[in-house]
């Protein structure tokens, strides 16, 4: 509704009708000027200069580059550094570990800025809370901030050394550390004393009181805890003890580390709030949380808790050890004095396991927080410290004639890499803060703009948080107007407003003269285009006819979800299709080949975040309309490919059209959808690369093969150019006997028993194989599509190997606690994450986007979905079990949903950028 002014219409009008025009062409163009000038204002030292500086990029993923400029600090200008970890003062030699740089993938990292992170927390207080990472990372942060103003020790809090007060005066900013190596209450059980490696009780339900009694106080909490759970312990929950690990004590369960780090995470952070039942309105304040192992379950508890707790919280990842030529305990050392490459060093075995403990608990609490209103955010650390083990303290953090004999490779030298975690920690504080002004901006925008046109905020929230506004709306498009080009909107709405008002004021007296009424209609037609002009774009550029645009506003795409992790929940309605209503099944089509229980049918999978949207076969077909796909790879993919038929069958029935394309339609399928002019095939490739037979005894199930891991099949490569879309997998064939070449040379066997070859694990030639597929993608000209890299989907062989009698004779899913990727699967699943990571960073280069289709953790739990002897005739007089492909339908529909959903937010984000361009 446009609210109109009062106009006195009539004969006087006229008599000064130029007059009148052209002050109203006047406020015409100046009016929609004024939230230029509303915007024009100045910014915190802390608000980057520049919209496209707060663009997303990931700054963990990247490399250490040589950067000759002198640290930050040295001894002689921090006297706060612990001398455990002042290598430089104890007589370490070299100084090129100082002489690195974290250079993320995607982006630059800023230098610290000590007056901007103190700026940024100016009256506010911080609290580091664990073990001696922890306080190795405060006495970083101090020393950094040394740089601008020393702050005053709080004596007077405590006397005990570990728990610490620093007042920084100027800025009215606390700083403190609170000792809690585990977290949880832990009580020391050994008669002689506390050693290193001594056994504890952990009441892993029970927060530690000297962190959990303070932290309320703390705008800015740091936790951390890491190192302490790989001693003994007994684990204790409601008072009772419930396992122990390294204990050995035959009365009490035996337990992994794992089990008591979950469960001490979780608590952890709970109780800060979740539990409160009153909803707190949160201010800009940040929660970070560091390294932590087992007890992370009790920790999150805790915080969510908690009452008076309203931070955003950041989980700091794991920091890895680095002891070689023994452990810490047999004279285990680090005395390298250059970082690693990625390739030479990685998280493994429990580093690894701890690592993805931590994601798992954060991701829980973050679901959790959200409903009392408080955030968590992954600060991940991991993988820049894995490749630093020339940065710890070794025998540096002691004087010779001390006599210490184990070398520390655990914390870090001051200063030194560890100098970049807070460089990365100002960094994610100041995108904290940048969403918030610009929630600030927005609210002040709308209240200004809220009487003159109230139609323009009918997207945004009444009320707007200064901190959800910006990142949560759901009017991504209009939210971009704001960011880009803040007055653009207004601009085209007040001048078409106004020019409505002065139409409806003069309407009656200008129809009389026909060379003022054609003045009038050149004017505002003039006036109307103005803002297209100045702008030099297209206002709502249309979505492509190829998306439904109501689809690309959909919420469950617009929102960041993670639909890999969750559970499967029982789901009565069925499948989509059965063997009666697709005739397209040609294998793995267990109900009419027998199958007599159909309860694996009637699971749904149900991701952690969100809603998984059931299958849309029009949607889909309307996505792909005058386009290509390509399955490539072995018959696990063809079997995603039949499955793809079957559902979207439901809406229209292809032609096979295979024998156009190719003499072996067997392997070689191409369907056309003609209503949509869709072409779907699949080209057999299980190696992806170049192979050939060669055992001398013939082809059979485990027959040796020779692959040329530096070539690329051709009965792929060759068609690939012509697609749109390609999915590619591999899989179960790398575990046969291998012989491996490169430049057309044997390099090494996996499993060939020949003494006269190197032998190499089946992951290397998985490795090579993916990679040099990824090349051959991006070195392709005329390729543009888009690649999904469908990962590992594991077998469910039990009660005997797959050529010893194993079988898959389940009838229900795993939960999430029952199985877990690990072992050979694991090291699979990793080794394609990685390939793929480095195909999207050189893809990036050429406009490629590969994604990841991660069907691993899903189908893990799923043994009951293999055809088991249902997969063939039962007079075919075959004796191995099928625990590899899936039964159609079953749980592989599910890979097609994934594949829709990330084939809409595909959509979706091509729509946002496309608009972006447009307005920037």
């Amino acid at each position: 509704m446009v609210y109109v002014p009062e106009f006195h219409l009539g004969k006087n009008l006229l008599d000064n009708g130029m007059t009148k025009l052209l002050i109203t062409l006047v406020l015409i163009v100046l009016v929609p000027m004024i939230p230029l000038y509303i915007l024009n204002i100045s910014s915190p030292i802390w608000l980057p200069s520049k919209i496209s500086e707060s663009r997303k990029c990931d700054i963990f993923r990247g490399k250490w580059i040589p950067y000759q400029s002198t640290p930050y600090y040295n001894t002689a200008t921090c006297r706060e550094i612990l001398d455990q970890q002042n290598c430089m003062k104890f007589g370490r030699p070299d100084t090129d570990f100082l002489k690195w740089k974290w250079k993320p993938d995607e982006c630059e990292l800023p230098r610290f800025d000590s007056e901007q992170f103190l700026e940024l927390v100016r009256g506010k207080s911080m609290a580091f809370v664990g073990d001696s990472l922890g306080r190795n990372q405060m006495q970083s942060l101090q020393c950094l901030l040394s740089r601008v103003v020393s702050p005053e020790d709080i004596v007077s809090y405590t006397e005990d050394a570990r728990f610490k007060r620093w007042f920084y005066v100027n800025y009215n900013f606390t700083l403190a550390s609170s000792w809690a190596p585990h977290l949880v209450r832990t009580i020391d059980t050994d008669p002689d004393g506390p050693t290193y490696n001594r056994l504890l009780n952990l009441y892993l339900d029970e927060a530690d009181h000297a962190w959990a009694a303070q932290v309320e106080k703390y705008d800015y909490v740091i936790i951390s805890a890491g190192r302490w759970f790989y001693g003994p312990q007994v684990f204790y929950e409601n008072g009772k003890a419930v396992g122990c690990h390294q204990c050995l004590k035959n009365t009490i369960k035996n337990r992994t580390m794992f089990y008591g780090y979950r469960k001490a995470f979780r608590t952890s952070c709970w109780n800060l709030g979740l539990n409160s039942g009153k909803k707190i309105e949160r201010t800009a304040t940040v929660t970070i949380f560091l390294e932590s192992t087992l007890d992370f379950n009790t920790s999150f508890k805790t915080l969510i808790s908690l009452k008076r707790f309203s931070g955003v919280t950041f989980l700091r990842t794991l920091s890895p050890a680095h002891f070689e030529n023994g452990k810490w305990n047999t004279g285990g050392n680090c005395v390298r004095t250059q970082p690693v490459s990625k390739g030479e060093m990685k998280l493994d075995r429990d580093d690894l396991e701890l690592y993805l403990t931590q994601v798992e608990e954060f991701r829980r609490a973050k679901r959790e927080g959200r409903r009392r209103g408080l955030d968590f955010r992954l600060l991940d650390i991991s993988a820049a410290m894995v490749v630093r083990p020339n940065g710890h303290t070794s025998h540096y953090g002691h004087w010779p004639h001390e006599n210490v004999t184990i070398s520390d490779c655990v914390h870090w030298c001051l200063p030194g890499p560890i100098d970049t975690w807070n460089e990365l920690l100002l960094q994610m504080l100041k995108r904290e803060r940048w969403g918030c002004e610009i929630g600030s901006q927005l609210n002040i925008l709308v209240q200004k703009d809220v009487e003159m046109r109230p139609a323009i905020i009918s997207n945004f929230p009444p009320k707007p948080r200064l901190c959800n506004l910006a990142l949560k709306t759901t009017n991504r498009a209009v939210l971009n107007l704001y960011l880009r080009k803040p007055a653009m909107l207004f601009t085209m709405r007040h001048s078409i407003d106004m020019a409505l008002i002065f139409i409806m004021a003069t309407a009656g007296s200008y129809h009389s003269t026909s060379k003022k009424s054609l003045l009038l209609v050149s004017s505002l037609v003039f006036l109307t285009i103005i803002p297209f002009y100045l702008f030099s774009t297209s206002l709502f550029p249309l979505p492509s006819p190829e998306n439904d645009a109501s689809d690309l506003r959909n919420k469950e795409i617009v929102k960041d979800c993670d639909i890999f992790s969750g559970k499967w929940i029982p789901y009565p309605d069925g499948p989509y299709y059965t063997d009666a209503t697709c005739d397209l099944i040609d294998q793995h089509n267990c109900m009419k080949l027998g199958r007599p229980d159909t309860e694996f049918m009637k699971w749904r999978w149900r991701p952690d975040e969100c809603e998984l949207p059931l299958f849309n076969a029009k949607r889909f077909l309307e996505l792909v309309r005058g386009k290509k796909m390509a399955f490539v790879g072995d018959s696990v993919g063809r079997n995603q490919m039949q499955s793809l038929l079957c559902l979207l069958a439901s809406v229209t029935h292809p032609e096979d059209i295979s024998h156009r394309y190719a003499v072996d339609t067997k392997y070689f399928k191409r369907w056309f959808f003609a209503d949509y002019r869709f072409t779907l095939a699949t080209l057999w490739s299980p190696f992806l690369v170049n192979s050939r037979d060669a055992d001398p005894n013939g082809h059979s199930l485990n027959s040796m093969m020779s692959l040329h891991l530096d070539q690329a099949d051709e009965a792929w490569a060759s068609e690939i150019e012509n697609f749109d879309y390609v999915i590619i997998s591999g899989g179960q064939w790398f575990f046969r006997p291998l012989i491996y070449y490169m430049n057309g040379q044997i390099v090494g066997c996996h499993n060939c028993h020949m003494d006269n070859i190197t032998a190499v694990t089946n992951y290397f030639g998985y490795r090579m194989a993916f990679r040099t597929a990824f090349k051959t993608l991006q070195s392709l000209k005329n390729y543009k599509g888009i690649t999904f890299l469908r990962t590992f989907s594991p077998s469910h062989f039990e009660n005997g190997a797959w050529n010893e009698g194993g079988n898959c004779i389940r009838t229900m899913p795993f939960t999430t606690e029952e199985m877990k990727l690990a072992g050979y699967e694991l090291e699979t699943y990793l080794t394609q994450v990685e390939e793929l990571r480095k195909a999207q960073e050189k893809g990036r280069k050429r406009g490629l986007k590969f994604e990841l289709l991660a069907t691993t953790e899903a189908m893990l739990l799923r043994p009951d979905g293999h055809p088991n002897q249902y997969g063939r005739s039962p007079h075919s007089n075959e004796t191995v079990a099928d625990c590899v492909h899936w039964c159609l339908p079953g749980p592989i529909d599910t890979w097609n949903e994934f594949l829709l959903y990330m084939m809409r937010r595909e959509a979706w984000r091509s729509f946002n950028e496309s608009l972006q361009r447009n307005i920037t």
